[in-house]
C-alpha cells in the first residue's frame, strides 16, 4: 500500500471514530475503592506476594485477595486487578491491569501498566468489535497495535517509549511514545516520535507536570499536603485525572496525621470503611470520653498504621488510655512502628512537670516493649483556629493565632513492629 493510500485510510477511519466516539460515556474519575482483588496468570510461579508493581497498588489498602486466572475469555470485569493475564474480548471498567496481553475488547477508566494490546484474535462467531478499545484510561509502558484511545493519557516507562501502532487516539494525551501510521485528532503529544500518519488539531509541548518523575511529582503533594492538611484544594482539583489523583490520595493518607478527640469521634467514626483503611497516622487527644479498649470501634481490620501519637495536657492523666494502646492496639494493627506520648502543661499554668503515674507508665513501657524510650523537652505552640463564619474575612486557608508558649515532654519509641511483651 502506497504512502497516499495509507494517509487515505488512516484519515477515514480517524473520522469514523471521532463520530462514533459521541456515544462513548462522559469522563468521570476511575472508582478505585472496590475489595482489593488480584487476579494473576502465570500461576506456576506461585502467588505473587512480593511483585513491585502490585505492592505499590497495596498501599494503604487493605490485604488483598489473590485468584489464580491464566486466561479471560469474553468476561465482564470491574474494579479488579489483573496481572500477567491473557485477556480475549472482555469489558473492562476501573480495573488495575499490570503485564497482560490483551486482544480486543473494552477497557474503560482504569490504569494499563506494562500491557501489549492487539486485535481479536479468536471468537469466529463473536459480534464485538475486532478493534479494542480504550476509554478514559491511563497507560503506562506497554505496547498498543490497531487500537483505538479515547480521552486517554499514555506515558513511556523511564528512558523506553511506548510503542502504538497503526491505531487512533482522540482527546488523548500522549507522553514519551512511538507513533507509526497512527491517526491523532484534538491532541496533545510532547517527546514523541512520529512516523507517517496524520495528526489534525494537535498540540504538542515540552513539558507537563505529569512528564515529571512521579517521585517529584509526590515531592510537590507531600508539600501542599504538609502547607494546608486537610483544608489543600489539591486532591479536588486533581480528581478528573485518575493518575494524579490516585497518586495525591496516597501521599496524603501516607503523611496525613489524622486527629482523633472527643470532640470529632462520631465524625471520624462515620467515615467509610475504605477511607478508614488507608489511614497510616493517628493523633489521640482530649481522651476523656473516648473508647480506647477496642481499636475496631474506629478502624476496621486490615488498617495498617504504622504511628500511634497520644497528647496529654495538664492534669489528671487517664493512664488507662495509655495501657489500652500500648497493649491493645499494637496488638490489633500489628504495623505500628512509630509511638510517641505527648505532654503539655495546661493552659492556664499548673505543674511544669508531668505527674508521677504518666512516667511510671513510661518506665514500664521501655521494660515492656524492649525499647528505650528518648525524651525530647522543650517549649511548644499550638496552633488554633479562628471562626470566620460570621466575619467578612473569607480566606482560601483556615486562619489560624498560635497559643501559649507550654513547656513540653514528647516520648518516642520506634522499631521494627511495636510490641508489648509479657514480662
Amino acid at each position: 500500500m502506497t504512502s497516499l493510500e495509507s494517509s487515505e485510510r488512516i484519515k477515514v477511519e480517524l473520522e469514523d471514530f471521532i463520530s462514533n466516539s459521541k456515544s462513548l460515556a462522559p469522563v468521570r474519575p476511575a472508582n478505585h475503592e472496590y475489595p482489593l482483588i488480584i487476579l494473576y496468570g502465570q500461576s506456576h510461579l506461585g502467588i505473587p506476594l512480593h511483585h513491585i508493581r502490585l505492592r505499590e497498588i497495596e498501599a494503604g489498602r487493605e490485604p488483598p485477595e489473590f485468584k489464580a486466572c491464566e486466561v479471560l475469555l469474553r468476561g465482564t470485569v470491574r474494579g479488579h486487578v489483573l496481572f500477567q493475564m491473557t485477556i480475549h474480548n472482555s469489558n473492562l471498567k476501573d480495573c488495575i491491569l499490570v503485564g497482560c496481553t490483551i486482544y480486543g475488547g473494552k477497557i474503560e477508566t482504569s490504569q494499563l501498566k506494562d500491557c501489549h494490546i492487539r486485535m481479536k484474535t479468536i471468537g469466529e462467531y463473536d459480534t464485538s468489535p475486532t478493534i479494542p478499545l480504550l476509554s478514559c484510561c491511563e497507560i503506562e509502558g506497554g505496547s498498543a497495535h490497531h487500537t483505538e484511545i479515547f480521552n486517554s493519557t499514555t506515558n513511556g516507562v523511564d528512558s523506553s517509549r511506548s510503542v502504538i501502532e497503526s491505531s487512533l487516539a482522540i482527546y488523548s494525551s500522549l507522553y514519551a511514545c512511538e507513533l507509526s501510521n497512527c491517526g491523532i485528532y484534538k491532541s496533545k503529544f510532547g517527546n514523541c516520535k512520529v512516523i507517517e500518519g496524520i495528526q489534525e488539531s494537535t498540540l504538542e509541548y515540552t513539558l507537563e507536570f505529569r512528564q515529571l518523575p512521579p517521585e517529584i511529582r509526590k515531592m510537590v503533594f507531600s508539600y501542599a499536603i504538609k502547607m494546608d492538611g486537610l483544608s489543600t484544594g489539591l486532591i479536588a482539583a486533581l480528581r478528573p485525572d485518575p493518575l494524579l489523583y490516585a497518586e495525591v490520595l496516597e501521599t496524603f493518607y501516607k503523611e496525613h496525621i489524622f486527629v482523633l478527640s472527643d470532640e470529632n469521634q462520631a465524625a471520624f467514626q462515620s467515615m467509610s470503611k475504605i477511607k478508614l483503611q488507608r489511614v497510616t497516622q493517628i493523633c489521640l487527644k482530649d481522651m476523656n470520653n473516648i473508647p480506647t479498649k477496642d481499636a475496631s470501634v474506629f478502624f476496621p481490620i486490615g488498617t495498617k498504621l504504622t504511628s500511634i501519637a497520644i497528647e496529654y495536657q495538664g492534669v489528671p492523666v487517664d493512664i488507662q488510655h495509655f495501657h489500652n494502646i500500648t497493649k491493645r492496639w499494637f496488638r490489633y494493627f500489628g504495623t505500628v512502628v512509630d509511638f510517641k506520648v505527648v505532654w503539655k502543661e495546661g493552659d492556664f499554668g499548673g505543674l511544669p512537670n508531668p505527674p508521677k503515674g504518666l512516667k511510671i507508665a513510661i518506665q514500664a513501657a521501655d521494660m515492656r516493649m524492649g525499647i528505650k524510650s528518648v525524651l525530647t523537652r522543650g517549649k511548644s505552640r499550638e496552633e488554633k483556629p479562628i471562626d470566620t463564619r460570621h466575619s467578612n474575612l473569607r480566606p482560601c486557608r483556615p486562619v489560624v493565632v498560635l497559643g501559649p508558649e507550654l513547656e513540653t515532654f514528647i516520648w518516642t519509641w520506634k522499631g521494627n513492629v511495636l510490641r508489648w511483651n509479657p514480662l
